[in-house]
């Protein structure tokens, strides 16, 4: 479960920091 936790905050940082290099 806590690894869920990291995987889910990991794909979280990896969009948002998509969108600051997209914008």
């Amino acid at each position: 479960e806590g690894g869920y936790d990291l995987l889910a905050l990991s794909q979280s940082i990896k969009e948002h920091l998509r969108a600051l290099y997209e914008d």
